[in-house]
């Protein structure tokens, strides 16, 4: 007897797989297979998006509240500068996303930053490139 996939997924796509391996589509429930496919693609772009926000952010809280500095702020810095390499590398295709998820997560970055500090006086755009982002030079706080 089979798992039902809205009652274990972890438990159905193991049997998915084994139906595959085997050679056996015709018992494999194609239909979810192809969903939860779509789906691992969805949510890449979306960590990549969430990824180039939370940096950017951290980025220009580093710039703006220099008075404020941590060191937990560089570490945050790096861990997402880690994490976008993480999904870049599982990912490539997505690098052609960069520009646009770059733009749309400094808007997130400064709506977040105004809410949370009553800054309010950033650039209109990204000031940086994603490389720039990527390598921008802080010192360890």
């Amino acid at each position: 007897m089979s798992t039902r996939y809205d009652q274990d997924l972890a438990r159905w796509a193991l049997e998915q797989a084994r139906l595959l391996r085997e050679g056996k589509q015709d018992q494999a429930d194609i239909e979810n297979i192809a969903e939860e496919l779509e789906s691992m693609g969805g949510r890449a772009r979306r960590e990549l998006r969430h990824r180039l926000g939370l940096l950017v952010q951290h980025l220009l809280k580093y710039e703006y509240q220099a008075e404020r500095r941590t060191p937990n702020w560089y570490a945050e810095v790096v861990e997402q500068r880690l994490m976008i390499d993480t999904v870049i590398d599982t990912s490539p295709s997505l690098r052609a996303n960069v520009p646009e998820y770059l733009t749309k997560g400094y808007g997130d970055a400064c709506r977040w930053l105004s809410a949370d500090t009553g800054l309010k006086d950033f650039p209109k755009e990204c000031p940086w490139t994603f490389d720039e982002a990527m390598t921008k030079l802080i010192p360890d706080a």
